[in-house]
């Protein structure tokens, strides 16, 4: 039944209040959500700050559901920060995103990987974080996974593959897997009318559900809420062809892989 497709799953991209953007849900208001669907937990993603801190409080309480912190490296962390990094993974932060609403070039003049970069790469190595490339352009995201590869960082995740500021197409998804990387779609993208379910489902079946994450990008006022989002988001990939079985091992296996 579709209703048991999200048991012990995990959100790993979702926004929520205190944030500098509007956002339908509050923490607490969420975990809530998500505890009602039968999920296991999500990962809170704020672009102006590091939410490693709230999650630590918010965990202290004993909700029913795993809050995850994480940070985004935009201007207002300090951009490329490794001392940002270093702090999110001391406070318990699980996810590294590059920047987003930032337009920050991670390329020096050469073409190449900044050195900060692989300074952040280093300290995402050694407290084993998942490193996400965020807005980057499909170009630098590529720069970045095969210089995370390069230094050994074991989790990556290529951010919204689906969405037009950052789409890959197949070819290049294939590529962001040779270097270990997860592919991302939200759906965020296809309610908004950015991208098609269709492409999604291909992406699927050309990179293998072992290879995919789906994350709901809800919390915008107007939006589902997150756990609608992803079940809406089964139900037309399943529609599509993509199998329950399939749509369990994205839903629950490869998040709890990531974050181990």
């Amino acid at each position: 039944m579709e209703e048991t497709i999200l048991q012990g799953a995990i959100d790993m991209h979702v926004h929520a209040a205190p944030d500098v953007l509007e956002r339908k849900y509050t923490e607490w208001q969420l975990q809530q959500l998500y505890a009602e669907a039968g999920m296991s937990g999500y990962i809170s993603k704020c672009h102006a700050n590091d939410t490693a801190g709230r999650a630590a409080v918010l965990m202290a309480r004993k909700p029913p559901v795993t809050i995850y912190g994480a940070l985004v490296l935009n201007r207002s962390v300090g951009g490329l920060n490794p001392a940002a990094v270093e702090a999110s993974a001391r406070l318990g932060g699980r996810i590294v995103w590059f920047p987003t609403i930032d337009a920050i070039s991670i390329l020096g003049e050469n073409g190449k990987p900044l050195p900060v970069v692989y300074d952040i790469l280093e300290i995402i190595k050694k407290y084993d974080l998942i490193l996400a490339t965020g807005h980057l352009p499909a170009a630098e995201a590529r720069l970045l996974l095969q210089a995370g590869a390069a230094c050994g960082v074991r989790k990556m995740i290529a951010t919204h593959v689906s969405l037009p500021m950052t789409k890959a197409d197949l070819a290049l998804q294939q590529e962001y897997l040779s270097y270990g990387a997860c592919l991302e779609h939200c759906f965020y993208t296809p309610f908004y009318g950015l991208g098609t379910m269709e492409e999604i489902a291909e992406s699927i079946r050309q990179a293998g559900p072992e290879h995919i994450i789906l994350s709901s990008d809800m919390g915008q006022p107007e939006g589902l809420t997150p756990p609608e989002g992803l079940m809406a988001f089964a139900r037309q990939l399943q529609a599509l062809g993509i199998s329950r079985e399939a749509l369990r091992t994205i839903f629950v296996d490869n998040p709890r892989r990531l974050l181990a």
